[in-house]
């Protein structure tokens, strides 16, 4: 089959939206290891209808080291002070972090955020988009530690959020 080979073919992510493949039949072994690659774009899809999508978050790269997006500051997510909402801010980074983690899971495990912590630097108006950098600092089996730098379109920083998400195991069939 097709993924026998998968795993050791020089592949480019910017063709396709997702990608499965087996590392281990590279090596003739059928162990139950699998990888998926997806696209901003499909992933951008999954989470439309959730609160990613209501919030506005906008995917831009989507990888195992690195999960980039952007938010458009609108009145609807900003204070009556007239900048961007400390939950929105919130919201935005922890579902760059969520991505990071789901791609960097293994197949049928799930994630939630277990801790997170927010430094606020800046603020944002209305009108403006803010760009969000979220890069692991840890990968672990049953954590992942994620670091979302957000910033204004003029490159300040606007806030720090450091978040732990935990990776629970597929439950067995009843």
């Amino acid at each position: 089959d097709a993924t026998s080979a998968a795993g050791g073919l020089a592949v480019d992510a910017t063709e396709f939206d997702t990608y499965y493949f087996a590392p281990q039949k590279c090596f003739a072994s059928d162990g139950g290891l699998w990888f998926a690659l997806m696209s901003p774009a499909a992933i951008q899809q999954l989470i439309a209808p959730m609160f990613p999508g209501l919030l506005g978050v906008e995917l831009v790269e989507t990888t195992p080291d690195k999960v980039v997006g952007r938010l458009l500051v609108r009145p609807e997510v900003a204070t009556t002070g007239g900048i961007l909402h400390g939950g929105a801010v919130m919201g935005f980074a922890d579902t760059l972090g969520a991505v990071g983690t789901f791609l960097n899971m293994p197949p049928g495990c799930t994630t939630t955020t277990i801790e997170s912590s927010t430094k606020f630097m800046a603020g944002a108006p209305p009108g403006t988009v803010v760009t969000g950098e979220s890069v692991p600092l840890h990968r672990g089996r049953t954590t992942m530690v994620w670091q979302t730098s957000i910033r204004r379109e003029d490159g300040r920083l606007c806030a720090v959020v450091l978040q732990t998400q935990l990776v629970m195991q597929p439950k067995p069939a009843a």
